[in-house]
């Protein structure tokens, strides 16, 4: 599963599962792509959660305040 959400035409946010030694992530990453290529590439600038039912639940829970309170 992976979900692109593009910011700019330079700049993309990607929610994608990935998995890292033996453990279930969802990675949430900013992505960048140059002027001169296509190639789009990623930063540091992101977070692994881990794909535990409780742990996400409290991030969309958190998220959901933010559209409120934010």
């Amino acid at each position: 599963m992976t979900i692109e959400i593009q910011l700019t035409d330079f700049q993309k946010i990607v929610v994608s599962e990935t998995e890292f030694e033996g453990k279930a992530y969802v990675d949430v990453r900013r992505f960048y792509r140059t002027k001169n290529g296509p190639e789009w590439r990623p930063t540091q600038k992101g977070i692994s959660i881990p794909k535990d039912p409780a742990v996400l639940k409290q991030v969309r829970r958190a998220i959901k305040q933010c559209e409120v309170v934010c």
